[in-house]
Parts: C-alpha cells; sequence; structure tokens
C-alpha cells in the first residue's frame, strides 16, 4: 500500500520535528501507533484528547528519513514543507510525483548467519551463510522457508547484526545446539512480519534490555505473531542491568511505566528494569576481541 502524505500529516510532523506538542488525531491511529512502538513520542491523555511530542527530535529526523524513503536528512524538511505549503514544483524536483506517495520499490529483508543455516527458496534447497562483511537479501520473501528445525532470531540493531560473529559466543549459551538464522528489524516495511505469521518456526526478538525495546517486542511482533514469539532474555541480565544507563531508565519510564505487558513471560524482565532503574543497549554483547 502507497503511503500518502498530506497536508494536514505534513504539517503534524513538521511541528513534531519543531519540538511542538500536536493532537493524536492529527497523526492518524497508523502513525501515531508506529511512532509510540519506535519509542519516538510521548502521550498524554486530557480526559478524551491526546497530545504527542517527540522525545528525540533528532531520532524521530533519522526515522522519518528511512520511513519516507528520503536520500538524506535535509529532504524531509524539503518534502514535509512543500506538502504542506502545496508548493508541487518543489516535490516534482524532490520525489519525481507532484502527488507524492512513498510507493515502495523494494520488497523483503535482509538475513544473516555465522554457520550454514538450511533454507529454501521455492522448490530450491538454498544455504544461508553470507561471508563476513556481507548479507543476504530476501526479496521474494514469501517463497522463503527455513528448514523446521532453524529458529529464526530477530535483532533490533544494525550494529548487533552487522557483527554477528563477535556474539557468536552469547547466542551459543543462551540457544545451545540450534541452528539460528539472523534477520533485521529494518528496513520496517512489515515484510518481516508478514513472513514470521506465514512460517512455523520459532522466533526470539534479540532487543535492548530496556523498557522501549520490551514496548516493540510486545507491540510489533508477540501482539502479530503470539507465544510463538519470545524475548531473548539473558541469564546474566541483571549484571548487565547494573551497569546500564540510568538515564535512559528515567526518560523510558515517563513513557512506559503504563505499559500493558501481553506476555506474561516478559514481566520478570519489566520487573528487574524496574528494580535495578536501568536500560542496557544490546551493543553490550558485541565482543570486540578479535574473534574470527
Amino acid at each position: 500500500m502507497p503511503m500518502k502524505l498530506n497536508k494536514t500529516l505534513s504539517e503534524t510532523l513538521w511541528r513534531l520535528l519543531q519540538g511542538e506538542s500536536v493532537p493524536g488525531s492529527a497523526l492518524g491511529a497508523d502513525w501515531l501507533g508506529t511512532l509510540q512502538a519506535e519509542g519516538m513520542v510521548t502521550v498524554v491523555s486530557h480526559g478524551s484528547r491526546r497530545t504527542v511530542k517527540a522525545i528525540d527530535r533528532e531520532r524521530l529526523m533519522g526515522f522519518l528519513q528511512r520511513t519516507l524513503d528520503l536520500p538524506e536528512r535535509e529532504s524531509v524538511w524539503a518534502l514535509l514543507e512543500g506538502t504542506k505549503a502545496g508548493e508541487r514544483a518543489g516535490l516534482v524536483h524532490l520525489t519525481g510525483d507532484s502527488k507524492y506517495n512513498a510507493y515502495r520499490s523494494m520488497f523483503g529483508f535482509l538475513v544473516n548467519s555465522y554457520e550454514p543455516v538450511p533454507c529454501f527458496l521455492k522448490d530450491r534447497i538454498m544455504t544461508v551463510c553470507p561471508p563476513e562483511g556481507t548479507f543476504t537479501y530476501i526479496s521474494d520473501f514469501q517463497a522463503f522457508r527455513p528448514a523446521p528445525d532453524v529458529t529464526v532470531v530477530g535483532i533490533e540493531n544494525a550494529e548487533n547484526f552487522r557483527l554477528i560473529r563477535r556474539q557468536r559466543s552469547f547466542f551459543g549459551q543462551v540457544l545451545f545446539g540450534r541452528k539460528l538464522l539472523f534477520v533485521s528489524r529494518y528496513p520496517q516495511n512489515g515484510d518481516l512480519v508478514k513472513w514470521l505469521k506465514s512460517i512455523p518456526n520459532d522466533y526470539y526478538h534479540f532487543g535492548d534490555l530496556d523498557l522501549a525495546g520490551v514496548n516493540i517486542f510486545l507491540t510489533e511482533f508477540y501482539a502479530k505473531i503470539g507465544p510463538r514469539a519470545r524475548f531473548l532474555v539473558p541469564s546474566d541480565a541483571r549484571e548487565r542491568l547494573l551497569k546500564g544507563s540510568a538515564a535512559r531508565y528515567d526518560e523510558q519510564y515517563q513513557h512506559f511505566r503504563n505499559m500493558r505487558v501481553t506476555d506474561s513471560r516478559v514481566q520478570p524482565l519489566v520487573d528487574l528494569i524496574n528494580a535495578c532503574h536501568r536500560g542496557y543497549d544490546q551493543e553490550g554483547f558485541i565482543e570486540y576481541a578479535d574473534i574470527r
């Protein structure tokens, strides 16, 4: 489906980037839900009304650049300002279309592994094991299937996905004996979740050990895949959290303190995060020794 960028939505996103509070209704349910799941905005209720404000405008800018498929961050300003002002000439110069719709030209998602993983593409056997420094892009994802005994692991952070071999020891401990196929959460185009819903394989979500990371898992994956989706919790979660960021926790607590934990299996992690008053970035799992 094309994502229409109309005058009202452009005006609303532009005001968010300026640091203003905007009515939640001006964003629409899809945009508001996505921005909340990404931890991009805070929502305040005023009776039946809700107002929305960006948590981090720089992160929001980067998110909009990726979502709108624009070449650089400055293009976000140009596109939003042009659309809300009705400046069609500027939109043609920027996007080639005066009635801008973000039609997708690429479908699918990235996969990675640190050892050969048996899969199938249509009726052909396909072994996934990209050389270090490369990934495999699955375009025809509807015809792509892992072998039944393969466990799919979703990686939230691009750095962790890129350096998957430097986390081999960690995954070997927490998912011992399993054949692992790693998938990237980016680009966020809905194809990954659609694919995960269509296969029977177990899914583990590997994200930040913080409230926003749990919220992403609950709203984007567990809500759509169900109990087959699990949040990956390391055995040393407490030790890692005690070395984490208190500032990160304080910032997120205001936005996720009333988060509805729909998967009871992740409640102990939420309780631990709240008890430690810390958040831990998943980049901390990357080993930077000279590992082959």
